[in-house]
């Protein structure tokens, strides 16, 4: 009998399996209408938040730019059209984020009103769907009044929108583009698209239009600058959007109800083959989400592929992460859990890229022997290796978290060690983000990433469960060009094995990619019995028992016995297999 594994692998199989995007797309990503809606120096709000991330000691890697930036002097938006009172120096605005440390994914449309000022250039490049007698453009509604749409099923369509897109934004050094309100909802199904050559009706051919659109704009990037990576994001999009781009679930409201249901949505996304998708956190419509709400939407949206605060607020005000200066560190400390996450959300996009496995799990991906696992839609797998049961009612103090059998968890809060197979009481506050990492579950964290951008990661640390064999391989490569199409990135397989003697720690690299990772730190959970000696490369290293020490020493071990943890240090071997042991036979100290 298949198991849900297999069939995701063989639906991405077929399909297509999701594709690497840019390391600094796992960061936060900025966003609001409020900004690209105001009179004038629309760039220099955006700057100051981005400065005011920085204040605030809130990492940010991107900024998803809402369509207001095309709004002529109408009000209505009209794609590519840059408007010159908010953005009076596009190049210079995109330059400044870049010197920031921050990516520009501005928001285009696929819907082009009658009156856009690129009309004529539009229609002499037929671009347009056509009536059904073939005879002029398909005119129907859409956000502003009547508009034509650009046909991606015909090679004119897209080469016309690309030559407009070079123009308008990859000239200017932007290397990601948000498609929006990609549904094409054309009320005449019997508009003509031309099906590259085939010539049919549009519709049984609207779904792959969001597809194509994001297929047209990645070949958009790669025409301009073959070796920059694109980063796109799409709202709608037909079976293998996947390959093309990251999706998002669309404008979300603000509720308790939302958040709560933005797991399950995910979580069936990835089943469906798209491990990389989000959803707006806080809330894109209605009013500002009160305090409580903000935090937990924040903390649940920290393990979204895409993690994007994002609003149109119907109160007059701003989602933003310090909207509520008393809970700003609720979010701070949240933001900066998913940047230490990084390497390994890259390393789940990477097996999303080569297995189609999603990356926030449902429970019955991992653990599909346990009936009860059926019931359950808001508890996750991040990985194989992390569970986590975030709060996602109002007003909770006391969490039920139901741990599958076929594992036993240890709750990373206190260290607890609990059986699978039981539902637990789990006490929590306002700063609880509730996570239980399987037993042999391998978690690689980044400390101190502040920003994908412009820090170079050259610290690692692995946090182990040893208690059962497990393996965990790592991806790296430079997150930024194609290079890792053709071989060059890093792959580390973490093998552990443990006895009642010790546990063994084996790693082998494979590949050409230079990795920058030049200090590396085991966290080994230990709750017996600490280690006698530990060992690298067969050589015994030092054990610090003043922790002052061990922080200034480049190599040695340290045993916490706060949390029962023992920590290996160490620089990168120049061997590319080595191997790390703890050995745990009790030293007899008294005996004569």
């Amino acid at each position: 009998m298949p198991t849900v594994k297999d069939v995701v692998e063989h639906y991405t199989d077929l399909t297509g399996r999701s594709a690497m995007a840019p390391l600094a797309s796992l960061g936060y990503m900025g966003s609001t209408m409020y900004y690209t809606e105001l009179d004038t120096n629309s760039d220099q709000a955006i700057l100051d938040f981005v400065d005011t991330c920085k204040k605030n000691g809130i990492p940010c890697d991107g900024f998803f730019l809402s369509s207001g930036y095309t709004s002529g002097s109408d009000g209505k938006r009209y794609v590519f059209n840059w408007n010159k009172k908010r953005f009076p120096d596009p190049n210079n605005f995109v330059e400044e984020l870049k010197q920031r440390g921050v990516l520009l994914a501005p928001n285009i449309k696929p819907g082009m009103l009658l009156t856009h000022p690129f009309m004529k250039d539009f229609e002499a490049g037929n671009a347009f769907v056509k009536t059904p007698d073939k005879k002029g453009y398909e005119v129907d509604q859409y956000w502003g009044g009547d508009a034509h749409f650009i046909d991606f099923t015909s090679e004119d369509g897209r080469n016309t929108w690309n030559d407009f897109m070079t123009k308008a934004l990859l000239s200017k050094g932007i290397t990601s583009i948000w498609n929006d309100n990609n549904e094409y909802e054309i009320n005449d199904g019997q508009a003509q698209v031309a099906a590259d050559g085939l010539g049919k009706p549009i519709e049984s051919l609207k779904p792959i239009m969001s597809t194509m659109m994001a297929k047209s704009a990645r070949k958009a990037i790669h025409d301009y600058n073959p070796n920059v990576r694109p980063y796109i994001t799409n709202r709608a999009g037909f079976a293998g959007i996947q390959r093309y781009a990251q999706t998002w679930a669309g404008d979300n409201r603000t509720s308790w109800t939302n958040v709560k249901y933005n797991v399950p949505t995910i979580l069936g996304m990835g089943l469906s083959g798209v491990a990389n998708q989000g959803c707006d956190i806080g809330g894109f419509d209605g009013p500002a989400p009160e305090p409580e709400l903000f935090v937990r939407w924040v903390q649940n949206g920290i393990f979204q592929p895409r993690f994007s605060i994002h609003s149109s607020n119907d109160d007059n005000t701003v989602t933003e992460p310090w909207m509520y200066p008393k809970f700003t560190s609720y979010i701070r400390d949240a933001i900066r859990l998913r940047y230490r996450l990084v390497p390994y959300f890259y390393s789940l996009l990477f097996e999303a890229s080569t297995k189609g496995s999603p990356i926030m799990r449902p429970l019955v991906y991992e653990f599909q022997e346990d009936p009860k696992v059926l019931e359950e839609s808001f508890e996750f797998m991040l990985g194989s290796s992390l569970l986590v049961a975030n709060v996602l009612d109002k007003g909770q103090t006391i969490k039920s978290v139901y741990l599958p059998k076929g594992a036993n968890w240890v709750n990373l809060s206190d260290g607890h060690y609990y059986d699978g197979g039981q539902t637990i009481q789990v006490p929590v506050d306002l700063h609880s983000i509730p996570m239980f990492l399987r037993t042999g579950g391998i978690i690689p964290t980044a400390p101190g990433l502040m920003n994908i951008h412009n820090q170079v990661i050259d610290s690692l640390n692995l946090l182990i469960e040893p208690s059962e064999a497990s393996s965990f391989t790592l991806y790296e490569d430079d997150g930024k060009t194609n290079d890792y199409q053709s071989g060059n990135y890093l792959t580390t397989n973490y093998q552990v094995s443990s006895s009642n003697d010790g546990v063994v720690v084996d790693v082998h690299n494979a590949g050409s990619y230079a990795s920058k990772v030049k200090q590396f730190k085991l966290e080994v959970l230990c709750p017996q019995t600490a280690p006698a000696q530990v060992s690298i490369l067969g050589k015994e290293i030092e054990q610090f028992l003043n922790y002052d020490k061990f922080v200034n020493a480049s190599q040695g071990w340290f045993f916490n016995g706060e949390n029962r943890r023992v920590i290996v240090k160490f620089e990168r071997p120049s061997e590319a297999d080595y191997q790390v042991a703890l050995n745990f036979k009790v030293k007899d100290l008294i005996s004569i």
